[in-house]
């Protein structure tokens, strides 16, 4: 935009000018904050950034709709659960209180239609975490991490409460964090965790979450910035228990972890998890093969490249690059056999719905 500053009478049309095309900028932001990442989840039906829903389920019809059980009919009868949930770009928050019940997850991404992990930080009661053949105690203040493609269940026997926060691990943000993509957990008495509970139980318990673009950006990059610190600190998981997960847990996680990296194969990955290639396609005979699950991770990496303004400065090369194709031209035919677009296209259109 040229601005002309040789008289006080074109000066002032300028400087309207440049206010408009600020609120106009700001109105395009806010409508790309409102309509980021819409997905039907578990808890919450779509919505925009920093808005907030609110369920409140009772007795055997409560427990139906959230697929859990409870220990005893009496326990059924008087069950009672208070969700509320606010989703932040690729973060989705969660606040939950229960009575005692029990709950088995499938490996469904926990009901959303993107890849996520799930940091879940217990904040009252106690509740026990199974998964990876481990059976996990969390107090007020533990955590645990959790991929959406593991299957896991919780259960409590007391009343309690946890916030969560579902990742979307194919944002740009946290596509290339490690550490999303395998089990961890924390003790009750970590820092940094009960900063991020604190902050994420404050926020959606306020009410106060929804707000214009720049208080949602704010709130969802000092949750993001949180979530980051939160992952770089996750200690190893106790018991020992990597040596109880499956092969088909290993290879997952290890693909999520390394599938920009254009040497990736089935054959290199049986070498680096320490299985024989046969052991690794029995592992995956009721699942999509190992080459497929590959395709698809680059695949989603590589489209959320393209939707993110953020990102819009990178080439197709780049994007290529950083998603593990050799080559632009497959980039190229993996977008297009998806989408029925070129890449180009593919991102210019979500540019212009931004």
């Amino acid at each position: 935009m040229t601005f002309s500053m040789t008289t006080t009478g074109t000066a002032k049309p300028a400087a309207d000018s440049f206010q408009a095309a600020l609120r106009q900028q700001a109105a395009l932001a806010d409508r790309l904050e409102q309509t980021r990442h819409h997905c039907q989840s578990v808890y919450s039906a779509p919505g925009g950034s920093g808005s907030r829903t609110i369920r409140h389920l009772h007795g055997q019809h409560g427990l139906h709709a959230l697929n859990a059980s409870a220990h005893n009919p009496q326990e059924g009868d008087a069950f009672k659960a208070h969700l509320m949930s606010s989703r932040f770009g690729p973060l989705l928050v969660g606040f939950a209180a229960k009575t005692p019940h029990h709950k088995f997850h499938a490996a469904t991404n926990f009901g959303h239609n993107h890849p996520v992990s799930r940091l879940l930080i217990v904040t009252s009661g106690q509740l026990t975490v199974s998964l990876g053949g481990t059976r996990l105690s969390l107090e007020p203040g533990a955590g645990v991490l959790i991929p959406g493609t593991s299957t896991y269940s919780h259960d409590a026997r007391c009343p309690v409460s946890f916030c969560y926060i579902d990742v979307d691990t194919s944002d740009p943000v946290f596509s290339t964090v490690g550490a999303l993509h395998t089990y961890a957990n924390w003790p009750g008495d970590t820092q940094v965790l009960a900063a991020l509970g604190a902050f994420t139980s404050a926020l959606i318990n306020s009410g106060r979450a929804q707000g214009d673009y720049r208080q949602c950006a704010q709130v969802r990059q000092a949750l993001e910035a949180l979530v980051l610190t939160v992952v770089a600190s996750a200690p190893p998981m106790t018991c020992n228990s990597e040596t109880h997960l499956t092969t088909h847990d290993l290879a997952v996680a290890y693909l999520r972890q390394h599938h920009s990296d254009p040497s990736l194969t089935p054959a290199t990955l049986a070498q680096a998890i320490g299985v024989r290639p046969r052991t690794l396609q029995r592992a995956f005979e009721h699942d999509q093969p190992v080459a497929q699950h590959l395709a698809r991770l680059r695949l989603e990496h590589a489209l959320s490249l393209l939707r993110d303004s953020r990102y819009s400065n990178l080439t197709l090369d780049d994007v290529a690059g950083r998603c593990g194709y050799h080559a632009t031209v497959t980039l190229r035919r993996a977008v297009h056999a998806a989408t029925g677009e070129a890449p180009t296209r593919y991102r210019a259109r979500h540019r212009s719905q931004g």
